[in-house]
């Protein structure tokens, strides 16, 4: 079943993110996935979101986010992005009734 990984980030430091998302995208390229959305136009309906950026990518399942997240790789670039945004990482699930 597949599974999605949602990101809100509030990016402070455009370059290092950048070499962030380059990390990312070279170790995705090893996965069968699909990216949804990334930066496009949004508009906030309510609440105050407090980031600028989001991606969603739409995996397999849901090992195979955990699969992505827990390579040493993946850990490796990901202090890029610690270093460069702040960043709420979530995993939605489509319901099984």
């Amino acid at each position: 079943m597949s599974a999605y990984l949602v990101a809100s980030v509030d990016i402070h430091d455009p370059e290092t993110y950048r070499k962030y998302e380059q990390g990312a995208t070279e170790i995705l390229k090893d996965f069968k996935r699909k990216s949804h959305v990334s930066d496009l136009g949004w508009e906030l309906y309510e609440g105050d979101v407090g980031a600028n950026h989001f991606v969603i990518v739409e995996f397999e399942s849901m090992d195979e986010i955990k699969r992505f997240y827990n390579l040493d790789s993946y850990k490796e670039v990901m202090k890029l992005r610690l270093a460069s945004a702040t960043t709420n990482f979530m995993v939605a699930m489509p319901s099984r009734a």
